[in-house]
Formats: structure tokens, C-alpha cells, sequence
């Protein structure tokens, strides 16, 4: 099978960080693991290398519409993996508590424990993360 150092090595590390109750670094390393997963597998199914992506700072939202562009991966895949980079994107980057993705502002709307919100969101990003990972195996080829 085809797999990246990366990829695997960032997948460990998220299942380990799980194992510890690291579940802020499960959670960001986990999309790590699917935005590699998609850029790989997006890139190769429509002939461009990782040359070909857009530089830093005109890569907004670049992975899951790429893999969209691809038409390689199920939609519903896709949008679970959206849903997981709002949660990772309002974990990594500032947002105001007011925005729904924030993890005290979920666990308000749940009544639930902030620590709670976040174990589970972990939990959903390594599962979602090992799914993608696997649906872009492909046999070696030589």
C-alpha cells in the first residue's frame, strides 16, 4: 500500500495522544491526518502534484473542495470531514465564544462539560481520521 511517513507517523501520534488523554492534540493531530489523506489522494486522482496547490495563505478551505473536485471520496465522507475542521479550526484558531463551534459553547447547548465535548470530538476525529486515511489506501504499483 501507498502511505506517506506523515501520515502514518501523525496517525500514531493522534492515537497515542488519545491513549493519554490528550484530546485537544488527538483532535488536531486527526485532521492533520485527513487533510494529508485528501490532499494525497485528490492530487493524484486528478494529475497534479502538491506543486500545483495554492500557496499559503490562498489555501482556505483547499483540501475538502479539492477532494470534492476529485469525486473520489463519498460525499457524505466529505461533509463529516467539514464538520470535524470547524471544530478543529475553532479549537486552533481564536474565535469568539459566541461562535458555535467553540468547544464551551457546544457543551452549553448540551449541558455538558466542556472536557466531555472535547473527549468526544477527539473520539470522532481519530474514527473519522483512520476512515479516510484507509479509503486512500491504493496497492503499490511498480
Amino acid at each position: 500500500m501507498v502511505g506517506r511517513f506523515e501520515q502514518f507517523r501523525l496517525m500514531d501520534e493522534a492515537r497515542s495522544c488519545y491513549i493519554e488523554g490528550l484530546y485537544a492534540a488527538t483532535l488536531i493531530l486527526s485532521f492533520s491526518v485527513v487533510e494529508h489523506s485528501l490532499d494525497e489522494e485528490s492530487l493524484f486522482a486528478i494529475g497534479k502534484t502538491s506543486a500545483d496547490k495554492p500557496k499559503k495563505g490562498e489555501r482556505k478551505r483547499y483540501a475538502i473542495p479539492l477532494a470534492e473536485e476529485a469525486g473520489t471520496l463519498p460525499k457524505d465522507l466529505l461533509n463529516r470531514c467539514d464538520a470535524l475542521r470547524e471544530k478543529r479550526n475553532a479549537l486552533a484558531h481564536f474565535r469568539l465564544g459566541r461562535d458555535e463551534n467553540v468547544i464551551v459553547a457546544r457543551a452549553k447547548k448540551a449541558s455538558m462539560s466542556p472536557y466531555v465535548v472535547l473527549e468526544e470530538d477527539a473520539k470522532e476525529a481519530l474514527a473519522l481520521a483512520r476512515e479516510v486515511f484507509v479509503a486512500t489506501l491504493r496497492p503499490f504499483e511498480v
